[in-house]
């Protein structure tokens, strides 16, 4: 995974794309780690909560939002999806 990772910021930099550390993936890591733990769904919320922030970064009025509010505004709306999905509450706060 980190191979793919390096080779997809290597692509970006030859193609002029500023993108600076940490990125909305790194927060996604340790945002999930933190708030999910060992929850059984920690996997599939992981999954869509990637695919999300990716899409956000391709969006013109999202691509220029802080990393954190990307990582966990992802994580949100992937536990939201996945809620639905499973007709449950998954986080009781």
């Amino acid at each position: 995974m980190e191979n793919i990772r390096n080779k997809e910021m290597e692509i970006l930099r030859c193609l002029g794309f500023q993108i600076g550390a940490p990125t909305p993936f790194e927060f996604i890591q340790s945002y999930i780690e933190k708030a999910l733990g060992s929850h059984s769904e920690k996997d599939f919320i992981h999954v869509m909560s990637v695919y999300l922030g990716k899409m956000a970064i391709h969006h013109e009025k999202l691509c220029g939002k802080s990393s954190s509010l990307l990582g966990a505004s992802s994580i949100y709306v992937a536990l939201k999806i996945c809620e639905q999905m499973r007709q449950k509450t998954l986080i009781n706060q």
